[in-house]
């Protein structure tokens, strides 16, 4: 037991568990703990727990606080640069009382690491994660990294945590030494061009001003990206453009159809109007195809972001913070995944019959027929990541969630769901009518075989457009013939989904670290957002030269 929150534990014999947030702390010991659970509380709010097992193992469960540890310069003068030696310390913040939470809880994980007699790194297993535990470890634990073990788990639901306790890994060094490299060339980049921006403010700076100046490895592209785009648009000569349309009949059904190609010459609109207006047409081409609609594949942290962007209008960077909120509540599978496929041993009935128990709002219908399929086999992606499948809900029943968290999780549900549903089959007809010379095209769209489209309704459909029967030679009376006056658009701006899809396209920064860039190049007002989208500012324009 705890003698005092001075001292170390009066009892030996227990693992010290390092987890990367207080609510995964919580959430382990609550399920490691069957047999007995202390929650002991230090100033500033820091918690540990210590339970016992029903094995009788005996755990003392810390918690980090993200990364509590990153590089500093060795050189004390500011303004010098180039940087290029550097150190781990506990992470600065400007916030006095944050400040002062990292020392402390540094210093109670040190203080019961001396009496611990194993350690089990249980931070979120990928590259960040496993950098967070090292670090951990390493420093306030006095090199203990290589002496501890691994907990790797995809979910903190009660079985992925026994099981990934009960199946501890070694530690892999290879991971936290990926991890340092990526963290050390950032900061290089970052350190020295940022310095090199200042440098250049303080010359130019005849006024005094102040600006936080930024700029990285990650931050640096991106602004590129919208630079390079936005002069483009500013270039753009938006040329007049005629789209003609005309209103048929065959029998007794009307239809739209529309000219083949728009007309870039105003000259050529009158003898359009005069050739076709009061005439008939005649049925000079008929293609039709029947089109197989596959269902979606797994969300990973990408696609959630971009989808609930386009459904919601929620920035990448609080639909990250609500995915981490549902998996710490055990309710999802850890979201930083870029995995596109969902292995057969998360247990795809079981995860049916849980959401089938426990949530309300799934049609109970669905999953029925889903299971009445001799093998449930998802429609995969071809990306994989070593360390996580792609985002899925576990079925657990949840607690009281906010309208932004029920909506994200139901999103989650669907697209879970629409995974093992039957492909849609649409018949796509494109009929081209010939009038006087000029050919116009009617399109027409019908669906064959809904699939998978109910399932992950309302978040997905297909327009439907029905054409009469047409037979080639067919012949058409011409109702009525319009003209629109437009002119050629230029390009859009990225919004924050199309500009993450750009980095990621691009390779630039990481499934983590993309939304919070974009943030932070908001927060630097390098760029702001419009109704129209992301558009640099005169500061962007000018970082960028």
């Amino acid at each position: 037991l705890f003698m005092s929150e001075d001292n170390v534990l009066g009892v030996q014999g227990y693992q010290l568990v390092i987890c990367e947030k207080p609510l995964a702390a919580k959430r382990i010991s609550q399920v490691l703990g069957s047999k007995n659970i202390i929650e002991k509380k230090h100033s500033l709010g820091i918690v540990v727990f210590e339970i016992t097992s029903d094995k009788n193992q005996r755990y003392i469960v810390c918690s980090a606080l993200g990364h509590m540890y990153s590089l500093i310069p060795l050189e004390k003068n500011r303004k010098k640069y180039p940087i290029f030696e550097t150190v781990w310390s506990p992470r600065h913040s400007t916030i006095v009382n944050e400040k002062k939470r990292i020392l402390e809880t540094l210093k109670v994980i040190s203080r019961i690491s001396e009496g611990a007699s194993g350690f089990i790194h249980a931070c979120d297993y990928d590259l960040e994660g496993e950098l967070i535990g090292y670090n951990i470890l390493e420093y306030a634990c006095k090199h203990k990294y290589e002496h501890s073990q691994r907990a790797k788990f995809s979910s903190l639901t009660d079985s992925e945590i026994n099981q990934s306790f009960n199946n501890l890994q070694r530690t892999d060094i290879r991971i936290a030494e990926a991890g340092k490299a990526r963290h050390l060339v950032d900061f290089i980049f970052g350190i020295n061009l940022s310095r090199a921006l200042v440098s250049c403010l303080t010359v130019a700076n005849q006024d005094n001003r102040y600006h936080n100046l930024s700029i990285g490895r990650v931050q640096g592209p991106t602004l590129g990206f919208m630079v390079d785009k936005e002069i483009k648009i500013r270039e753009h000569i938006p040329d007049p453009v005629w789209h003609v349309s005309g209103k048929f009949q065959k029998d007794n059904s009307s239809f739209q159809a529309n000219l083949s190609n728009a007309v870039r010459k105003f000259s050529e609109i009158q003898e359009i109007l005069a050739t076709c207006r009061n005439e008939k047409g005649t049925i000079k081409k008929i293609i039709s195809k029947n089109k197989k609609v596959n269902p979606p594949t797994p969300f990973n942290l990408s696609d959630l972001q971009k989808e609930a962007f386009r459904i919601l209008k929620l920035s990448p960077s609080v639909i990250l913070s609500v995915a981490e909120s549902l998996y710490l509540a055990a309710l999802i599978s850890y979201p930083r995944t870029s995995s596109k496929k969902l292995p057969p041993s998360i247990g795809y009935k079981k995860i049916l019959d849980l959401l089938s128990t426990n949530y309300a709002a799934v049609d109970k219908s669905i999953i029925q027929e889903l299971l009445t399929q001799q093998h449930l086999v998802p429609h995969q992606g071809i990306e994989e990541d070593p360390a996580h499948p792609a985002i899925y809900p576990t079925g657990i029943k949840h607690k009281k969630l906010s309208t932004l968290q029920n909506k994200i999780l139901d999103l989650i549900i669907k697209r879970f769901l629409a995974t093992f549903g039957d492909s849609a089959v649409t018949n796509i007809t494109e009929v081209t009518i010939n009038v006087n010379g000029h050919d116009f095209i009617a399109k027409g769209n019908t669906i064959l075989n809904y699939g998978w489209i109910p399932i992950y309704e309302p978040y997905f459909s297909i327009k439907e457009t029905s054409l009469p029967h047409f037979v080639k030679g067919d012949s058409v009376e011409v109702n009525e013939v319009t003209v629109v006056e437009d002119f050629i658009k230029p390009l859009a701006r990225y919004n924050q989904a199309s500009l993450l899809d750009k980095m990621e396209i691009e390779g630039i920064g990481t499934k983590s670290t993309r939304a919070e860039t974009i943030n932070l190049l908001i927060k630097r007002k390098y760029i702001v957002q419009d109704k129209i989208g992301l558009e640099p500012t005169e500061l962007g324009f000018t970082i960028i030269d």
